[in-house]
């Protein structure tokens, strides 16, 4: 393997790789508490223009801020979700992860219902349930952890700050930041528009939405247990099954997120009315379900690409194709459609960039794994 290809491993040759990777650990657990904490803060004190941003209008922005300002009461929780699931799963512990989202998951949708009506709490019970579900997950992780029913365990000897450690974490990590950044702004892009068609137009690609986030986590799923592979593969120089890895990843999560598609787009009405009976919405959201979820098969393969780079230790080409997707073609084609053909072509132009993006992605990984095949 070249000099480049082990960039990734450069901090296990300078010390043992056990300590490195102990140390990782609990420095990654402490830049969890330190980045919730700030992230609180500022997002409290600036939570109006916050509120503002998301296109809450005087009819919703009360509500708005305050499911706002309880999720950023939470967001230790809601981080540490996310942060402890992959942790897990960059081990192999697939099932303790998978134990705990499923488990803040079904947790969340049980007490939904009891905070919003049972306790008439509304939209702040929506919030609160919420940040109980994500509480419940990252309990579960630390309970994993403290059993020692890990590979790793998180030892009080190897809380120390590490600079090497620290801006390595901060070199795989940060794109992936602001591409999170980039897509709430392509969010409140989109919800903007909608709102230059009224507040049904709003309310149905909301609803819409929601009903895609379930599509959208099982090729994040699929995604997440695909990189631990791709690392092992290519940390060890393992190419040829880098490369079965990546196409086998790419063809199982297509076809499954094919069969979500064709599920959505058939049941498109009834599953609207799980969350609305104006029929106004229903309408509008049916058609704006069956456009939007074109995506799936796409943003499955171009999310497979972002994650082999991340595994790679290359962060940098996936912030690039994020960056493409979100700036360079969803938003203008958004606006272009949107002044085209109106809320049609809105709920249109992410099928299309998303397939655009998958071409591109497909383009640069192809690349990619040319260039490698030249340094062995």
């Amino acid at each position: 393997m070249s000099k480049n290809n082990k960039r990734i491993f450069t901090l296990a040759e300078e010390k043992p790789t056990k300590a490195v990777i102990k140390m990782g650990l609990p420095i990654t657990m402490g830049m969890i508490v330190v980045f919730s904490i700030v992230i609180m803060a500022v997002g409290l004190i600036f939570i109006n223009p916050i509120v503002e941003m998301l296109g809450a209008d005087e009819s919703t922005f009360a509500f708005t801020k305050q499911y706002t300002g309880i999720m950023f009461f939470g967001t230790f929780f809601m981080m540490g979700n996310y942060t402890f699931g992959q942790l897990l799963r960059s081990e192999g512990a697939v099932m303790p992860s998978m134990l705990g989202m499923v488990a803040g998951t079904v947790a969340n949708i049980v007490l939904d219902p009891i905070f919003i009506f049972g306790l008439n709490m509304g939209v702040r019970g929506a919030a609160i349930a919420t940040v109980l579900g994500n509480a419940i997950a990252v309990c579960i992780f630390i309970f994993c952890y403290a059993k020692g029913k890990t590979m790793l365990k998180p030892s009080l000897k190897y809380i120390k700050p590490d600079a090497k450690i620290i801006k390595e974490i901060l070199w795989v990590g940060f794109p992936h930041t602001l591409e999170q950044f980039m897509t709430t702004a392509a969010t409140i892009v989109l919800n903007n528009l909608a709102a230059s068609y009224g507040g049904l137009a709003v309310a149905a690609i909301g609803v819409t939405t929601k009903l895609m986030s379930f599509g959208s986590y099982i090729y994040q799923g699929m995604t997440a247990g695909c990189q631990p592979i791709l690392g092992y593969c290519y940390g060890a120089g393992n190419n040829k099954r880098l490369k079965a890895v990546i196409k086998a990843g790419i063809k199982v999560t297509t076809l499954i997120e094919i069969a979500v598609m064709i599920f959505f787009v058939s049941l498109a009405p009834i599953l609207m009315k799980l969350f609305t009976d104006t029929p106004e919405v229903i309408t509008l959201g049916t058609r704006a379900l069956r456009a939007m979820v074109m995506i799936l098969p796409f943003v499955a393969t171009t999310s497979i690409v972002r994650n082999t780079y991340s595994a790679m230790g290359k962060p940098m080409p996936s912030f690039v194709l994020t960056v493409i997707r979100q700036i360079v073609l969803y938003i203008p084609i958004m606006i272009l459609f949107n002044k085209i053909s109106g809320f049609y072509g809105l709920i249109w132009a992410q099928p299309v960039s998303e397939f655009l993006s998958m071409i591109i992605a497909i383009a640069m990984l192809g690349k990619t794994l040319k260039s490698i095949n030249k340094s062995e």
